[in-house]
């Protein structure tokens, strides 16, 4: 095998295409990491219909490595080939509209091109069906928007969103989505009880991350304001995501709200205060209050940051 030149990873301007897939697929069970699922996606958005089943693609590292942690040519090289190596491997399961389930692979080759950071695919054909030709069941989102996000499960909870655009509204049973997420296969057989079992270890893990990504990257098209944990007794079963379009004061207003939890916590307030302020005081108050309160800090000796912050909050605007 000829090794791979690639150069040093950069955030570089990527031109953004449209990606539009089946929505069986969008909701077929698989598990990739971060960069594996760049590769599919880049895959996708250079398919056309009119393609021979047996087209190769070229993919460029400046691409795969689109907004990654920066690291040396080697290391891009040999991170690039382990993950190659296992995407290979790694197989898909899509339940088609007429009950069949299909379990394949994402591509069926790859060949390292000597001396020109990139590399060449070819898609496993039985995928070409929910890629291509596509007139109505389908899922459309941006390229740039699924690359801009570094979570693995941000990638596919953006995509599942971006199925309900129309209604802006994802209901979704927590078994299916982590059926989809493909954790199950992925469990390690011991006593323990998985950790994705637990509703606070998968909330920590995987809605939380994905929240934080989705609302704070410029290059995401939506804003979730809401997810709704219906129970039944006293155990999370259906999430419901409710999510809006972006516009540039959504933007401006995910920039102040993360300045002011900022502000927040640099007072030293828990994240159960900082909700409760938050959620009960005016963000010109909240900025207002924490410069009155940094002058004190600053100017006079402060044993307890936290608690004198906290005292000020509770007495100015009656926190219970």
């Amino acid at each position: 095998m000829a090794d791979l030149v690639l150069v040093k990873s950069e955030h570089q301007p990527l031109k953004d295409k449209t990606i539009r897939q089946h929505n069986d697929f969008t909701q077929a069970r698989y598990n990739l990491t971060s960069l594996e699922q760049n590769i599919v996606m880049l895959l996708i958005a250079k398919i056309k219909t009119d393609d021979p089943d047996k087209t190769n693609y070229i993919i460029s590292s400046t691409e795969i490595f689109y907004n990654q942690t920066q690291r040396s040519a080697a290391a891009n090289t040999a991170l690039l080939k382990e993950c190659v190596n296992k995407l290979l491997k790694r197989v898909v399961t899509i339940q088609s509209a007429n009950g069949n389930r299909i379990d394949t692979h994402f591509v069926s080759s790859c060949e390292y091109l000597d001396g020109k950071g990139s590399i060449e695919l070819s898609f496993d054909p039985k995928l070409r069906p929910f890629l291509t030709d596509l007139k109505s069941n389908f899922t459309q989102y941006s390229l740039r928007s699924v690359l801009s996000f570094k979570g693995k499960y941000t990638k596919r909870i953006y995509q599942l969103i971006s199925q309900y655009q129309d209604t802006k509204v994802l209901y979704i049973s927590l078994n299916h989505l982590i059926e989809i997420l493909r954790l199950r296969d992925d469990d390690q057989k011991d006593s323990k009880k998985p950790w994705y079992e637990l509703y606070g270890s998968f909330k920590q893990r995987v809605i939380k991350p994905a929240l934080a990504e989705i609302n704070e990257s410029p290059d995401s098209q939506y804003y979730i304001y809401e997810v709704f944990e219906s129970k039944k007794s006293r155990k999370v079963e259906m999430l419901t995501f409710r999510f809006r379009v972006k516009t540039k004061d959504t933007n401006q207003e995910a920039s102040i709200n993360e300045q002011v939890l900022q502000k927040l916590k640099n007072l030293r307030l828990s994240d159960t205060q900082i909700k409760q302020v938050m959620r009960e005081v005016g963000t010109d108050d909240i900025i207002k209050t924490c410069y009155e309160i940094n002058v004190q800090v600053n100017n006079f000796e402060v044993k307890n940051p936290g608690g004198y912050t906290w005292s000020i909050f509770t007495s100015k605007f009656d926190l219970k």
